[in-house]
């Protein structure tokens, strides 16, 4: 098993390529520190922008949702997507309505 993602030109950071990683250390604690990830992919209509919770086991990214959903319905079909996941170290008030970060 490699400890680095191979580098192809639809992963490869073009902007501030001094923080961008692709070892798998850094990735998996990316993936382990978020909740939600926003999943981008292309339909008929244009591209459509989804967030949704998702887990992760080894390198294979489990997504919630509801198997008729209309995203997972085309991902089955092209097995094809952008996934962002933005870790936020936040932590929630007593209140539970305001959040500190």
């Amino acid at each position: 098993m490699s400890i680095n993602y191979e580098i192809k030109k639809a992963n490869k950071v073009k902007q501030l390529r001094e923080k961008s990683a692709y070892d798998k250390k850094t990735v998996y604690s990316i993936l382990d520190a978020g909740l939600v990830a926003h999943v981008a992919f292309n339909q008929a209509d244009g591209p459509v922008v989804v967030p949704m919770i998702y887990g992760r086991k080894g390198d294979t990214i489990f997504l919630h949702g509801v198997r008729k959903a209309r995203i997972i319905r085309l991902l089955e079909k092209t097995n094809r997507a952008s996934l962002n996941v933005t870790p936020l170290q936040c932590k929630q008030a007593p209140s539970r309505t305001i959040i500190i970060c």
